[in-house]
């Protein structure tokens, strides 16, 4: 049962937010709530999600769809939805949970090249908006292995005083005041693993991957700085960490998308026969964007970039090296 009376709401029944319920009941009470009532109904009855097979959802959490949110009633809402529907969803719900303090926990920019926190902050002027990120697989925050994230907000203390609430025996969680640099690394991140997908895909070795992931480093950190971020924020849980592990697993989606373009699979079959999100594939495109308007040479993502949307060679990415 939960020890402590911290109430937390998780918006988003895909396999992270479902693995985000899991984690947080052992020390917190957990709501889940599924954009799908179908959705809600079938894990109410079968205490289980195929979003993230082979977990039980103990009686504990308590399972909803969007319709029964009602914000008043937590501490933390979590925002466990994928980027692309996530303002259509946001406009529809957003004067049901204007006034809570909101962690997103999604990875990527809008259509717009925009941060997802500059856009919650427009729709809930009475909200706090933070965010969860860090190197957390769904699967293994479920197994309860340890894990750690940051959590940042533009006040330290927010990001204190969440940390200190929403942490358990599992999942450390370190406060942050540097919300812009977090995003950015969550979503520049997934587009560097592609990269190096295509460079495991093409059997390059292990020396071009420890390169490619420094080189990746130092691009997202000049952008990073550019907009606004904190030099720190780089070597965080939320930058080097989340790098590391998305970049060098072979569970990483992002990961097998660039080892599938080594082997000449056209991206569009991937993208379009596939029900897998790939999110640096529109990443890609937003952070090229972002670059080009900033004046920042960001060769890696850019190479993803133009591999991804413009028909260039895999091998393309060696460039970076000349």
């Amino acid at each position: 049962m939960p020890t402590t009376e911290v109430n937390v709401g998780i918006l988003g029944a895909g396999a992270f937010g479902t693995s985000l319920a899991i984690c947080f009941s052992n020390n917190c009470s957990v709501s889940l709530f599924s954009f799908f009532a179908d959705h809600a109904e079938s894990m109410k009855n079968t205490r289980s999600n195929n979003f993230l097979p082979g977990f039980q959802l103990s009686e504990d959490i308590t399972i909803g769809n969007f319709s029964e949110v009602v914000t008043a009633n937590f501490n933390y809402l979590l925002w466990a939805l994928p980027v692309k529907p996530s303002l259509d969803i946001l406009d529809d719900i957003k004067n049901t949970i204007d006034g809570s303090t909101i962690m997103i926990c999604s990875k990527g920019l809008t259509q717009n090249g925009n941060f997802l926190s500059d856009e919650f902050e427009s729709r809930l002027p009475n909200s706090k908006i933070g965010c969860l990120s860090g190197p957390n697989f769904a699967a293994e925050l479920a197994e309860f292995r340890y894990s750690a994230s940051n959590v940042a907000f533009n006040h330290i203390d927010d990001a204190i005083d969440c940390a200190s609430r929403l942490s358990n025996r599992y999942f450390k969680l370190i406060p942050c005041d540097d919300i812009i640099g977090a995003q950015l690394c969550g979503a520049a991140k997934n587009v560097v693993a592609i990269a190096c997908g295509i460079v495991s895909g093409l059997e390059l070795g292990q020396n071009t991957h420890a390169a490619l992931l420094s080189f990746a480093m130092s691009e997202i950190r000049e952008l990073g700085l550019k907009l606004g971020a904190k030099e720190q924020t780089f070597s965080e849980l939320c930058g080097f960490g989340d790098l590391v592990l998305t970049a060098s697993s072979s569970d990483s989606r992002n990961m097998n998308l660039g080892k599938m373009l080594a082997n000449s699979v056209d991206p569009a079959a991937i993208i379009g026969s596939n029900s897998v999100v790939y999110e640096g594939y529109e990443t890609s495109r937003q952070i090229s964007k972002l670059a080009r308007h900033h004046k920042i040479e960001m060769p890696i993502c850019n190479s993803v970039y133009m591999i991804l949307h413009e028909k260039q060679s895999p091998n393309s990415i060696l460039n970076v090296f000349r």
